[in-house]
């Protein structure tokens, strides 16, 4: 970027910029929450200055008519070259509003009229704070918007307004403490309030002229009516603009009656200083969930964000529940509602504002849009003040707040936004308590911290919440550490989300990545079954490691594509490793077929881990997968725990299974399965396995002749596989490991008599459940 006097613009340079307008922001908003007819301006004129309600609600719905005025920022942008000095000036003016405020409450101070004061408050308040700060305010938009990046706008308003917030809670809550301290001096302490009032607002201006603008933030156009209606013309902005205001105007129904109806002696006559406290929860509240809010509304969108602030005048009916001997409890409860949903909305039609305007002739866009907003916004005030006046009714009034804002709901709900994730899906978010994990390590995920830090904040990344720091892990998939890298492959496949899914795709589809192996494990977490064709190819371009990852991968991926993929496999010449994968992918799928091939590469490899490997497949078909697992892994202590605790589980279900089958499951409890026990705890493997190859056969063939089986025993194989899976897995298994051993004098292996054990613990477990 280029500024107005031909310099470049850094990007050191806009982030020092964008600090200073966020220092100036946190004074310029302590001038806003005193001037604007807020807690401390409305009591000022409704409390102290006698304004009747129908007075006021007229001087609040004025001001907001005064949004005209930020029409005239067309004419006047038109006729200049530049939006800061022109800013600089008729803002500067704006906020001397405060000094004219202060003067009118030190002249009712020293014995002047408060009627007189009252008119000089409301005048000055319409003419400068409001004329001359509408004028030129939205110049400053179209300013600022243009040195922020679109992707992160959102977060930054959310830090600004946060700081706002946390400046409006010293100040405002030290006036309404002066105020209650020195109330026998109250138009004093006013008068000094708004001295300082003042002075902070035309710091926040001044500030400002150390922030560079860019050349290209004002296009200057030769002022015509074209270019004046062009924003009116465009029907999805005015849609957007005139449902915004329409949200607005619900609000403002009852809002400027709130205070007063809390501090007025003839309602609940709570102290000044509890509009202070109120403020001090409420914008503590603002200060923390405004950067969230804003986060989400980068990631999310900002409609969502605009439907959930919406809920923030439902807590208004609290209000009438006040009394002047409950008040304490209800106050800071409607504090804490309105600081969690009230930035969600402000904030939110604000970004949802910029985002819908066209970066061309935006100066007339956003003049448009508080215009309307403002005019709009108004008829909420009159209505609010003609139900006040008329009726008398809080009740009345709040009850009118409601139904309108129902209506904004669904209205707003039906406009078409792109880019945007809908609500239930926000909502589901934000009620998922990682969310919150997530959202306070993404400082983590993309600052300049150590790489343990980041590998630790990765593998706190969940599905659900990881959506919020997509961009932040992407970038971790090319990090210079190896294991920060591996893990951001891990929490892409978490997250699962399609984006996630065709990042993790290319990542597997670039032969010079560094995490094609996580990548292809990765996409196995997203049961994505648009995954398969690209894991397939890694089976024949990748080296072997990554085979291994989309062999895995593909059997969680449960199609006949996949399966047929890595029987090819099996059946080509590969490595061990890669076979056994494919078989435990087969196996993911609890295909039967597996257990051929199984025995094939038991048979083919003398590896010990492989072999385990292999047993474990076999006994995740046999049983819940993992339960075998425990038998034959760890340490030599936890390993005889486990098969002891395998062996009493197949004794316990036995007993169950012998009320149905009372004579050989008695022969088994008492003689057979203590003898197999025995001799696997003497090491003497030949006997055991042999004793358990009887008892398993014979369960079987008992079985088979319930089933009505009158055929030879060479044939049960293929009559169990075709009716009883399980039954067919234990006599392949068993027969199988029988014809080796006695073919090829291979020695039983404890691993073969345990899965026997865990066969008949699984047989006993199923046909104990279909007896009851």
């Amino acid at each position: 970027m280029i500024d107005s006097k031909g310099k470049r613009i850094s990007s050191a340079r806009v982030e020092r910029s964008l600090f200073i307008s966020l220092i100036a922001g946190g004074m310029g908003s302590v001038w806003f929450i005193f001037c604007q007819p807020q807690q401390i301006l409305t009591v000022m004129i409704r409390n102290y200055l006698h304004a009747s309600d129908q007075q006021l609600g007229t001087f609040v719905a004025i001001l907001n008519m005064a949004g005209v005025f930020h029409l005239g920022a067309i004419y006047l942008y038109s006729k200049t070259k530049r939006i800061k000095p022109v800013w600089i000036i008729t803002t500067t003016l704006s906020r001397s509003s405060a000094f004219f405020i202060a003067a009118a409450a030190l002249y009712v101070y020293m014995g002047g009229d408060k009627n007189t004061a009252l008119w000089i408050v409301m005048g000055v308040s319409l003419v400068f704070s409001y004329m001359l700060g509408n004028i030129s305010g939205s110049g400053w938009w179209t300013w600022i918007s243009a040195l922020i990046p679109e992707k992160t706008r959102s977060s930054y308003f959310g830090k600004r307004s946060s700081l706002a917030q946390m400046m409006n809670i010293i100040f405002f809550f030290s006036a309404t403490w002066l105020l209650d301290i020195f109330s026998s001096d109250i138009f004093l302490i006013y008068a000094l309030i708004y001295l300082v009032i003042g002075v902070l607002g035309v710091a926040d201006i001044l500030l400002h002229l150390a922030v560079p603008e860019p050349v290209h933030a004002h296009e200057r156009q030769p002022f015509s009516r074209n270019l004046l209606l062009e924003p009116v013309r465009n029907k999805e902005f005015l849609c957007f603009a005139v449902l915004t205001g329409f949200s607005v105007l619900s609000i403002f129904v009852a809002a400027p009656f709130l205070a007063p109806h809390i501090t007025s002696p003839e309602t609940v006559g709570a102290p000044n200083i509890w509009l202070g406290i109120m403020f001090f929860i409420s914008q503590l509240t603002w200060m923390f969930i405004a950067p969230f809010w804003g986060m989400l509304m980068d990631r999310m969108g900002q409609k969502p964000i605009v439907l959930l602030g919406l809920l923030h005048p439902f807590c208004y009916p609290l209000y009438l529940l006040l009394t002047p001997h409950n008040y304490e409890i209800f106050l800071p409860i409607i504090a804490i509602w309105t600081g969690i949903f009230a930035p969600a909305f402000w904030e939110g039609i604000t970004q949802m504002m910029l985002a819908q305007v066209p970066s061309k002739n935006r100066t007339a866009y956003v003049a448009w849009y508080w215009a309307l907003l403002g005019m709009i916004g108004s008829l909420g005030n009159l209505l609010g003040g003609f139900l006040m006046e008329h009726t008398g009714s809080l009740t009345i009034t709040i009850a009118a707040t409601l139904l309108l804002t129902f209506l904004s709901f669904l209205v707003f709900g039906s406009l078409k936004v792109t880019a945007t994730a809908r609500l239930d899906h926000v909502v589901s978010l934000i009620t998922t308590p990682s969310v919150y994990r997530t959202y306070s390590q993404l400082s983590v995920l993309s600052g300049t911290v150590r790489p343990d830090k980041v590998h630790k904040a990765l593998k706190d990344v969940k599905n659900k919440s990881g959506v919020l720091a997509f961009d932040e892990v992407c970038s971790r998939l090319e990090d210079p550490d190896r294991a920060v890298r591996e893990e951001a492959a891990g929490a892409m496949g978490r997250i699962g989300t399609e984006a996630a899914r065709d990042i993790l795709i290319a990542q597997l589809n670039n032969p010079d990545s560094l995490v094609r192996p996580e990548a292809a494990a990765a996409l196995g977490l997203m049961q994505d079954l648009s995954a398969i064709p690209p894991l397939i190819d890694a089976l024949y371009t990748g080296d072997e490691e990554v085979q291994e990852e989309a062999a895995l991968s593909l059997g969680k991926l449960k199609s006949e594509e996949s399966v047929k993929a890595l029987k090819q496999i099996i059946e080509e010449d590969r490595s061990q490793r890669v076979k056994v994968s494919s078989v435990e992918g087969i196996v993911h799928q609890n295909r039967l077929e597996a257990v051929e091939e199984i025995m094939k590469l038991w048979e083919q490899t003398s590896n010990k881990i492989l072999k385990t490997q292999l047993s474990i497949s076999l006994g995740n078909l046999i049983g819940n997968p993992g339960g075998f697992y425990r038998c034959v892994t760890g340490t030599q202590e936890n390993r005889d725990s486990a098969i002891a605790n395998l062996f009493k589980d197949i004794f316990n279900s036995l007993k169950k299974f012998e009320i149905m089958d009372s004579g050989y499951v008695s022969h088994i409890i008492k003689e057979s399965l203590p003898a197999v026990e025995e001799s696997f705890t003497a090491r003497d493997f030949p006997e055991s396995f042999s004793t358990m190859y009887t008892i398993i056969l014979n369960l079987i063939f008992r079985k088979l002749e319930m089933m009505g089986y009158e055929g030879d025993a060479e044939n049960a194989g293929c009559y169990l596989k075709e009716k009883d899976s399980l039954l067919f897995l234990g006599f392949h298994l068993y027969s199988r490991l029988e014809q080796l051993r006695i073919e090829k004098l291979c020695e039983p292996q404890p691993t073969d008599i345990l899965l026997g054990v865990y066969f008949l613990k699984s047989y006993c477990k199923r046909e104990t459940q279909r007896g009851r």
